[in-house]
């Protein structure tokens, strides 16, 4: 993000933050001017307090639909700048609708601190005979697995799988079980202690 749009989102900031402080003064000065001048018995110029209410509200107001264009401006930071905010993020998210799983789970977590949608699984596999790294490309290619990397030890391929919900994920798995070359699948749901394998 660019200097001058920082200070653009800054500054719709600062005037809806002036707008509400000023509210919140005027909202307590008005009941206080009223007292202090009914107290000395100057009851003409204590009601003039009402104003302060009047103008408390108006700010308010008008703090309002400020706060809308900042977070209509805020938010489209983040449809603008998405791609490059992804890459910085979660580089393994490609395609129209993995994405989008992506950002609910984003918004959830953020908006409310609920657990996301998306059910994420860590993959091992172990090949019978072919090479590792065209499997892992012909994995990746098809959909079945993100950030496939090589492994020493019992198994060959290690990466993760996103689904929408725990039943495609294990589906995504059986996929992959399935798969001619490969000798044995064991993954680990984020969240759960215990991890499976499947050995055909």
């Amino acid at each position: 993000m660019s200097k001058d749009q920082l200070d653009l989102v800054d500054e719709t900031k600062a005037q809806v933050d002036f707008l509400a402080y000023a509210s919140f003064f005027l909202l307590l000065y008005g009941p206080l001017h009223i007292f202090v001048f009914a107290v000395v018995g100057k009851y003409l110029v204590a009601s003039l307090g009402v104003l302060g209410f009047v103008g408390a509200y108006t700010l308010y107001r008008a703090s309002l639909k400020g706060l809308r264009g900042y977070l209509d401006m805020f938010k489209s930071v983040f449809d603008v700048l998405r791609e490059s905010l992804r890459k910085k993020v979660e580089m393994s998210v490609t395609g129209l609708e993995p994405e989008q799983h992506y950002w609910d789970d984003v918004w959830r977590v953020l908006q409310y601190g609920r657990s996301p949608k998306t059910n994420r699984i860590m993959v091992m596999i172990a090949l019978s005979q072919k090479d590792p790294v065209n499997m892992a490309d012909e994995l990746t290619k098809a959909g079945l697995i993100l950030n496939a990397s090589r492994v020493q030890g019992d198994y060959e391929i290690m990466g993760s799988l996103a689904a929408s919900n725990l039943v495609d994920a294990l589906a995504k798995v059986e996929v992959i079980r399935k798969r001619p070359d490969v000798r044995s699948v064991a993954y680990v749901i984020a969240g759960e202690l215990e991890s499976k394998t499947t050995v055909k």
